[in-house]
């Protein structure tokens, strides 16, 4: 119950660093990645890569022309910035750097950096309807190729968060052509099968999200997920009926709790309601699995030529694959992770902090990150450094 409360403040504490960071300095502009690599005293460039169907992606660089590179893919309505945000000796994105790799950072379509179409504005509806599935067969290829043409360095390391590991999964199941140029993939907290999920948010929501796609479709709501999302679970926790009621209690969610645009899985930084309810479509504690996402009948037909969303091949994945979770990860708990575990036959090492209460948001706003989790992360990485 006092998870989802500190994942509240967290993502608070997130959203506030991550889009009002720089206030005084800038107005009402979020702060860019660009502007944390500065303050740092590191390198910054930014790059713009047009996908496949006409997304204007920034790409931020950490630049150290020559060395191998490390390509780093955002989480669920974040951005690069988590990845910076700690600073010097504490957040991975300046690790890496120290460490001597070329650091290359997403902004995937419809982050707070990532907002532009060739044809499309961001005020349509037509240009949210992506998700996580659209950044691993997508916006992960076009990121990657650029960054190989650009480097001229053969292959890239894969490291992900959260969404940004799900997006691997992704492109290994679905671009073999891009999965040729990914050396290896570190994956923190993959978020993958969820079915033994213990994220309150999740179960609350995991009901009403077919209902709720329809109700966003009929109301143009795509481009504002934060806030109907909020919308949704605030009537749903506000209604006469005990049963409601007594669900969002036990979620620590009261009629009372006037901290819902926060909740959970939902972090303001830009994002798409087709990310959140394919999480929430594998939070199916009947139906494990990690699949495409579900249409309905009609639309899976339409889509896939059968009633159901098919599952991501994983079993044919070569390439070295390194997992680290913690104990306390509501998303990723050890039985759906020994369940990707399962699905993969180059696992060269699974690895669980010490820290008991280490939780999925520890990777990136843990002071103590460096001595849980990344130092471990850097010893498995020098071997690919040492291969320039």
């Amino acid at each position: 119950m006092m998870g989802l409360r500190e994942d509240c403040r967290f993502l608070f504490l997130a959203s506030f660093l991550v889009t009002c960071g720089t206030t005084l300095a800038q107005g009402p502009l979020p702060r860019t990645p660009s502007d944390i690599l500065k303050s740092n005293g590191y390198p910054s460039e930014v790059h713009h890569v047009t996908t496949e169907d006409g997304y204007i992606l920034q790409l931020d660089r950490i630049p150290q022309p020559g060395k191998p590179v490390v390509y780093l893919a955002n989480q669920l309505v974040s951005s690069a910035a988590a990845y910076l945000i700690l600073g010097k000796g504490k957040s991975i994105g300046f690790l890496l750097y120290d460490a001597g790799f070329d650091v290359w950072l997403s902004n995937f379509r419809g982050t707070n950096f990532s907002l532009t179409h060739k044809t499309l504005s961001s005020s349509d509806d037509k240009f949210w309807e992506f998700g996580w599935h659209e950044h691993g067969t997508l916006d992960n290829p076009a990121l990657i190729d650029y960054i190989v043409a650009t480097t001229k360095q053969p292959s890239v390391v894969f490291m992900g968060h959260s969404m940004g590991a799900t997006t691997f999964f992704v492109t290994a199941s679905e671009r073999p052509d891009t999965l040729k140029k990914i050396s290896a993939a570190f994956v923190m907290g993959p978020a993958s099968f969820l079915a033994h999920h213990r994220n309150p948010a999740l179960s609350i929501y995991h009901p009403v999200a077919n209902i709720t796609q329809r109700i966003a479709d009929l109301t143009h709501h795509h481009r504002q997920p934060v806030e109907f999302i909020r919308s949704v679970i605030d009537r749903i926790c506000n209604s006469a009926r005990r049963l409601n009621q007594e669900l969002c209690r036990l979620a620590g969610l009261s009629p009372d709790d006037r901290i819902l645009s926060d909740i959970g899985i939902f972090f303001p930084a830009g994002g798409s309601l087709g990310q959140i309810l394919h999480y929430a479509q594998l939070g199916d504690r009947k139906w494990p699995g990690f699949r495409k996402y579900n249409y309905g009948t009609r639309g899976n037909r339409a889509r896939y030529g059968q009633d159901t969303p098919p599952d991501y091949n994983l079993a044919n994945i070569n390439t070295p694959i390194f997992m680290y979770y913690g104990q306390d990860d509501s998303w990723c708990t050890e039985e759906d992770m020994a369940l990707l575990r399962s699905n993969l036959k180059n696992v060269r090492k699974s690895f669980i902090p010490l820290r008991k209460n280490f939780k999925h948001r520890d990777f990136v706003l843990s002071d103590t990150a460096y001595e849980d989790v990344w130092k471990e992360v850097l010893k498995d990485l020098d071997p690919y450094l040492r291969q320039s």
